[in-house]
């Protein structure tokens, strides 16, 4: 396997070896003295957790002004990143 191959399989492999993790506070909880209890409080402070980004992530977007015109910069990023697609585009596969 040459190193352009592993770069591409890189990505699901890092899924794959990331793929038990959920799994283990499920199967922590289940071992704990009172399973239900802790399982409420983790269910709790998960849910604490997203709706807090969810909040953060709308009031941060709220601040944020838009014009109709975007800055130079992000034109000249856009312009950057479509040359390097079609750098990349021609590429055998």
């Amino acid at each position: 396997m040459g190193g352009s191959e592993m770069l591409e399989a890189l990505p699901i492999a890092l899924g794959i070896a990331l793929s038990p993790f959920p799994v283990i506070p499920a199967i922590m909880l289940l071992f704990t003295g009172r399973p239900r209890a802790t399982a409420a409080g983790f269910l709790l402070g998960w849910s604490v957790g997203v709706s807090a980004v969810v909040v953060v992530s709308v009031l941060v977007a709220d601040l944020i002004e838009f014009s109709d015109t975007p800055a130079t910069w992000i034109s000249w990023v856009r312009v950057l990143l479509g040359a390097m697609l079609l750098a990349y585009g021609p590429r055998p596969g």
